[in-house]
């Protein structure tokens, strides 16, 4: 251990000396290159394997509870250490080290919070009384911007979540639907330009403002997992500039219409999916054609194109049916914020 506290000394400052193994895993989560990380990783599992193997030697009089306390506690770091140091990302798990015991705890905290709110706002009230619903509504109200503010915090696979609650209309209260309606489908928390310009230079290595004349700093959307830019190539097309592992988002998106083309013809002619700019995209960059249109949900904007509702639920039914049974090829994420609509020139087929 003390060939590790020397190598990481430099690195990580004073933290050793003030917050003792939790901080040395703060401090590698600073550690710029993630292969140095990896070796040290690798230092600190044997490290803490050694120190365990030492508790063997502690003292009878401090009880075999503590000894075993202590082996457990060396063993769990050990073990930690050993899953940071074989990965392709040890900085990644080092996050996620401390990312998950953090979620876990928002989910219980929120989900006491929520529970105790209903129990104490309807103590009392009869069933089916003004006053009830009055507080029935706002105890909804609470907990949903609850549920809202946890999604946000935790991210990734809790933005799912929100967007499918947005979709449960016919479930859960009109208040929990609303809320994550109008937040989750393209509203997410974003990530900073300058985030964006890392990503760039990263994969490209050139700034966005290098490689299209222009780009808008706002994005034009944000969900789950990435978020959307409008861009203008040099030579004029405007463009959407997404974030993630996109080279086979790319792919599935060519597929997919090829699909139509080969297998569905009809319904070819009524679909569009954008064109892919290949070489302004990578692993976490897409650029891809830029398509205006209305939300297949909002009734009133599709009626203002000339369409009939009746005629877009029919289209989306027989697209997703097309492809369920007769592609095998699927998309696996068909809410709101991604369908679109526009009208087609010419007459309607039918």
């Amino acid at each position: 251990m003390n060939r590790v506290r020397g190598r990481l000394a430099p690195l990580l400052g004073s933290t050793l000396r003030s917050a003792g193994a939790g901080g040395v895993v703060k401090g590698i989560h600073q550690v710029a290159r993630a292969g140095e990380a990896q070796e040290l990783g690798r230092d600190l599992g044997r490290g803490f394997a050694t120190a365990g193997a030492l508790v063997q030697e502690t003292p009878k009089q401090r009880g075999w509870v503590r000894r075993v306390g202590t082996v457990a506690l060396g063993t769990g770091v050990a073990g930690a250490a050993a899953w940071v140091a074989t990965g392709d990302y040890p900085l990644r798990r080092i996050t996620m080290l401390y990312t998950i015991p953090v979620r876990l705890a928002r989910d219980v905290t929120t989900a006491v919070a929520m529970v105790a709110d209903y129990k104490y706002s309807l103590y009392g009230l009869a069933e089916g009384s003004a006053e009830r619903e009055e507080a029935q509504h706002e105890a909804h109200m609470r907990c949903a911007n609850r549920l809202q503010a946890l999604c946000f915090k935790n991210g990734g696979i809790y933005i799912k979540l929100g967007q499918h609650i947005g979709q449960l209309d016919y479930l859960l209260p009109e208040e929990y639907v609303k809320t994550m309606r109008a937040s989750m489908l393209d509203k997410c928390p974003v990530s900073t330009y300058k985030q964006v310009c890392d990503v760039f230079l990263a994969q490209l290595g050139r700034l966005p403002n290098e490689v299209f004349e222009e780009f808008d700093q706002v994005p034009l959307a944000s969900a789950s997992l990435a978020q959307v830019h409008t861009a203008k190539t040099f030579d004029g097309q405007k463009i959407a500039v997404k974030e993630l592992d996109f080279l086979n988002e790319g792919r599935n998106c060519e597929k997919a219409m090829e699909n139509f083309k080969k297998l569905s013809p009809k319904l070819a002619s009524q679909i569009s999916v954008p064109h892919i700019y290949w070489e302004y995209s990578t692993q976490r960059i897409l650029a891809m054609e830029y398509m205006d249109g209305v939300g297949v949900t909002d009734v009133g904007a599709i009626k203002a194109l000339g369409l009939q509702p009746a005629d877009v639920a029919r289209l989306v039914s027989q697209t997703f049916s097309e492809m369920i049974f007769r592609h095998g090829f699927v998309h696996c994420d068909p809410h709101a914020a991604n369908m679109m609509v526009r009208a087609k020139p010419g007459p309607c087929v039918r």
